[in-house]
């Protein structure tokens, strides 16, 4: 069968990394249709929620290649539906409410997340699955049942790992000083090898960013394709494309220059 998953779908040489999508609540009141037309104000606040997930996911990619676990999303959530013509936020003759937990593929671009990169040029591939994959009633028990839960805590505060040291977990939690780097993250972490799932509370100051300049880049070179788009406004071009480096300065994969201020707008 096409989509039957083979055993060692549910199983990762290291394990799995996970996270709670936060921040997302002050966002959903207002992230379906502005305006109610097919114009760029109505999906701003489609793009106010759907970039905060995208900040969150960035970290969490960022986690998964320095722990190198394979990455379990979260479920996302869309103020807008997609479709291939204009529309004011869902499909004409549909009847649902917004906003909505939306596909993974409305909002990233899955063949590129599985394309066989330059590892070189674009860093080690990232093994994902999607948000339902611990409660697939085929996941081995001994994989589910093996977590440990990471907090960021405040740093200073007793207990709260400086990622100078391998860290233990307590009562199946370990915390980590927000904004630590590659090194410091990976360190801080070392101490769960053999736990299948690090589950993150939180990605909101989970990663303070690269210790080698080199890494960043080719980091960034593989999120550069990693981003799908949504469509349409009336418009030509009418979509408009989501961009995981979007509040960083940076080369968009169309060689556009960025000053690290997004600017919503359609094409090209």
């Amino acid at each position: 069968m096409l989509f039957d998953d083979p055993p060692e779908y549910f199983d990762h040489p290291v394990g799995f990394v996970s996270f709670a999508m936060d921040g997302i609540e002050q966002l959903l009141p207002n992230a379906g249709p502005r305006t109610g037309q097919m114009d760029l104000d109505n999906v701003r606040g489609h793009f106010d929620l759907v970039n905060h997930q995208l900040l969150r996911l960035r970290s969490a990619l960022a986690v998964a290649t320095v722990l190198g676990r394979a990455l379990v999303v979260p479920e996302l959530w869309c103020g807008l539906d997609r479709w291939w013509a204009p529309h004011a936020g869902t499909i004409p003759g549909s009847n649902f409410e917004l906003p909505f937990q939306c596909p993974l593929d409305h909002v990233v671009d899955l063949e590129a997340w599985d394309r066989d990169l330059s590892v070189d040029a674009h860093g080690p591939k990232i093994a994902w699955r999607e948000s339902s994959f611990f409660r697939n009633p085929r996941m081995p028990a001994h994989i589910n049942g093996s977590r440990v839960t990471v907090e960021v805590c405040e740093a200073g505060e007793p207990g709260c790992a400086d990622g100078g040291a391998p860290v233990a977990p307590s009562s199946g939690k370990v915390r980590i000083q927000p904004g630590l780097d590659s090194e410091a993250l990976k360190k801080a972490l070392s101490g769960l090898e053999g736990t299948k799932v690090v589950e993150f509370k939180t990605m909101d100051g989970a990663f303070g960013g690269f210790s080698r300049i080199a890494d960043r880049e080719r980091f960034y070179a593989r999120l550069r394709t990693y981003a799908s788009i949504w469509c349409c406004i009336h418009a030509h071009p009418g979509h408009v494309h989501y961009d995981m480096l979007f509040d960083v300065p940076h080369v968009d994969k169309f060689g556009r220059s960025w000053n690290g201020t997004w600017e919503l707008g359609p094409g090209p």
